[in-house]
């Protein structure tokens, strides 16, 4: 067709019929065109002819004389369009006014407003003004046509020909549209990964904190894309970003969203680098209603303490607070307990400021006081700072003891001395017996006075509103006198359900301690590893372990022994596991049970049913011992998670061969957390299979679309849908296939992936290796 040639002359082009000028303007710009139409383009006070087009995304200005295209302008560009009659049209971005004159210009209009609609589905059309559901608040595009009753005949045909918005607005029926569009405007292709990981997870898990982390592996400009639908769409409550450094760009989007999109109620930016300084100027010039706030680990000092003081003050409605690995002084702290005093005592209930370690331990003061007056935390962390442990008890009961539930104080010391600690005493007591809600007390590191400990676990004791506590109180310095206390009073603590001993020095204690949990019917999960390297009785601690995990009235599940360095004198432990119906979770790393507690293991393993996770690192394990194991794995179906050995695989001198076997019992392990399935279960599943890669995903949304089809054909008759069905079920059989084939190959870059680290020293073998992993 002559039309579509693109060295036609300007009375060429005004001949041109509607469908052959949008099949014109369509060959210059390389997108579809739905509208073209012929214009009189005012430009300094001269009139030129031109052709003003709309494709899906774009407004479109061909100049007929100079036979170029003037503007190309993404809708999300336009600020405003004026139309004071059928013949004038203007528009408007931050850099250009285009007026427009032609013969009948609603056309295009209403076109414009359709396409406007039908990529941002929540939006409304208003007198005036182009917006969104009324929660957002916040409009796209200002617009003013003349007159009135022009106007309204306007809106009801796009009414008409739109879909209608007035449903419940999912991410089903807005990410996608939005997201496309952002991707045009960007000038990127829209991935379908995005999209499915969108409706797929988000959607399905009903997720609506967005996190940057799940969109680590794409590009920029998509991370970009999909940010940007956030303020159109009113799925997105919140946005998450933790260790990551933001580019300018996406700190600049995510800050643009704290302004203007008020449904914002949650906001994590930990460990995002120099940016976070902008995110404080937002604060003092934004109406947030943030009841999260997370800027951890950004080394923020007193200047921006005194910056975001002015925020906070206005974040009425605070509840979780998390300030953790920041630069604060005393002056700073002070600046930020005086906010929070003003605003957000009654309501906070987290609240988390691990390691500012530049406070002194005088300089706490002012934060003893708060806590006085927040009634409704419940979870207070201040692990690795300098706070007294001893004043904290006293503020705890007049503040939030009845609803506590967590109190995370290790790596804290008691800084007075033996006089001036003992008055706390009673109060640590008088603590725990009041707790109503407590669940974790975290007191590892805290070299605890033997005193201070007797009165905790004797509060825990006469407590009988806990039950399921964890407390953990390794690396304490307990030392023997300590492990017996502890040994004492186990068998009365019902209310705890995890016990965490570890890095004690107990040494022979540890026999008493086991004895003492035969008395003890709370006790799920037990951690006492790396507590007696010194012992020379040995066998006996086993025996008695031994002796517990036998015990029928135990209700052990979980056993942490590692860096015991047991060696041969676990094997009648794990000889034991066999028939143990009880323990799920076990961790025997750095005991150097060497091949021989392999093939022990090995044999329990044959036929234990109950363990789930496993860890066996460090244990002077070599290939005969992993193929003892790797025999047994093939007859357990039950192990879901293994931890790696790492150490024994670097140890040996023949690292290859052992990788390919770990690489194989986890292949195991990971196909027993998957269920059998035959026939028509298979295609069910297929419904919640979610991989990791980015093809099997591709290919799982495939398979799940076609299997929805038949599903949503189930009943229909006749050759012609038996045939159809038929033939669908051999592609779900090939796609089973696939799943198979790509295993094989990923498998096959991990072998080639192993020779790279076995032959680095040699770069022709790397250099071989690599190229074929890049053919994979």
């Amino acid at each position: 067709h002559y039309f579509i040639q693109s060295n036609l002359r300007m009375n060429d082009v005004l001949l041109l019929g509607e469908e052959e000028l949008r099949g014109f303007i369509a060959k210059q710009v390389g997108v579809d065109v739905l509208l073209a139409k012929q214009v009189s383009h005012v430009n300094k006070n001269k009139h030129e002819s031109s052709v003003l087009a709309l494709s899906r995304h774009r407004v479109i200005l061909y100049n007929s004389r100079t036979r170029r295209v003037d503007y190309n302008i993404n809708f999300l560009e336009v600020n405003s369009l004026t139309s004071g009659s059928c013949s004038t049209l203007s528009l408007s971005t931050e850099k250009v006014l285009i007026q427009l004159e032609s013969t009948d210009i609603d056309p295009f209009i209403v076109q414009f407003f359709v396409l406007l609609s039908l990529s941002f589905p929540a939006c409304q059309i208003r007198p005036n003004i182009i917006r969104f559901s009324p929660s957002l608040k916040w409009s796209l595009t200002a617009y003013k046509i003349l007159p009135e009753s022009r106007e309204n005949r306007i809106i009801s045909k796009v009414e008409s020909l739109a879909e209608s918005s007035d449903g419940e607005m999912t991410l089903l029926n807005t990410f996608r549209p939005a997201y496309e569009a952002f991707c045009d405007f960007y000038d990127i292709s829209p991935l379908p990964l995005v999209v499915w990981i969108i409706e797929q997870v988000y959607y399905v898990q009903k997720r609506n904190v967005f996190n940057l982390q799940d969109f680590d592996h794409f590009p920029n400009g998509h991370i970009l894309a999909a940010l940007s639908t956030i303020k159109f769409i009113g799925w997105f409550k919140g946005i998450k970003s933790k260790d990551r450094k933001l580019n300018i760009e996406i700190s600049q989007k995510i800050f643009a969203l704290c302004r203007i999109y008020p449904s914002l109620n949650s906001l994590c930016l930990s460990g995002v680098g120099p940016q976070i300084g902008e995110l404080l100027e937002v604060f003092n010039n934004a109406d947030l209603k943030l009841t999260s706030l997370d800027i951890s680990e950004n080394s923020l000092d007193d200047k921006d303490a005194a910056v975001m003081c002015n925020g906070i003050y206005k974040l009425t409605g605070l509840q979780k607070l998390c300030l953790a690995g920041n630069n604060f002084t005393s002056r700073g702290l002070k600046m930020i307990v005086d906010s929070l005093k003003q605003v957000s005592c009654p309501s906070l209930v987290s609240l988390s400021l691990d390691r500012c370690t530049n406070i002194r331990p005088d300089g706490w003061a002012c934060f003893l006081d708060l806590l006085c007056h927040c009634v409704s935390l419940q979870t207070l962390s201040l692990a690795d700072t300098s706070i007294p442990l001893e004043s904290i008890w006293t503020p705890l009961l007049h503040g939030c003891s009845s609803q506590l539930r967590e109190l995370r104080i290790s790596g804290t010391r008691f800084t007075a001395g033996k006089a001036s600690v003992s008055p706390c005493y009673k109060k640590v007591n008088r603590f725990v017996v009041t707790c109503q809600e407590l669940n974790c007390l975290d007191l590892s590191r805290c070299k605890l006075p033997l005193e201070i400990l007797k009165l905790l676990l004797k509060g825990l004791s006469d407590n009988i509103l806990l039950s399921d506590v964890t407390i953990d109180i390794s690396s304490c310095e307990l030392g023997v006198a300590g492990v017996r206390l502890l040994g004492s009073l186990v068998p009365s603590l019902s209310s705890i359900s995890t016990l965490v001993v570890s890095s004690n020095e107990a040494e022979g204690e540890l026999v008493a301690l086991l004895a003492a949990l035969h008395g003890n019917k709370g006790v799920r999960h037990l951690d006492i590893s790396n507590n007696i390297n010194r012992l020379r009785e040995k066998d006996v601690f086993v025996k008695c372990l031994v002796s517990l995990v036998e015990d029928t009235e135990n209700v052990l599940q979980t056993i942490n022994i590692s860096n015991m360095r047991l060696k041969a004198e676990l094997e009648p432990f794990l000889a034991c596991l066999a028939y143990n119906r009880k323990v799920v979770d076990l961790d025997i790393s750095g005991n150097n049970i060497s091949n021989t507690g392999a093939r022990v293991l090995a044999q329990s393993l044959s036929v234990n049913k109950t363990i789930r996770k496993l860890a066996l690192d460090n244990n002077q394990i070599s290939l005969q011992g992993f193929r003892d194991l790797l025999a047994a794995f093939t007859l357990n179906s039950t192990l879901q998670s293994l931890v790696v050995p790492h150490q024994d695989i670097t140890n040996s001198s023949r690292s290859n061969e052992i990788a390919t076997l770990v690489h194989e019992m986890s292949r195991i392990v990971e196909k027993n957390n998957a269920p059998e399935l035959e026939g028509d279960d298979i295609l069910l599943h297929q419904q919640h299979f979610i991989l990791n890669s980015a093809e099997n995903l591709q290919l799982d949304s495939a398979v799940v679309g076609l299997y929805d089809n038949l599903t949503s054909a189930q009943g229909r008759r006749g050759d012609a849908f038996s045939n159809t069905k038929k033939e669908g079920l051999e592609l779900l059989k090939e796609a089973e296939k696939c799943y198979q084939l790509m295993h094989l190959l990923h498998d096959k870059a991990d072998q080639m992936r192993r020779n790279i680290y076995s032959s680095a020293a040699d770069s022709s073998i790397y250099k071989q290796t690599a190229e074929k992993i890049t053919e994979i």
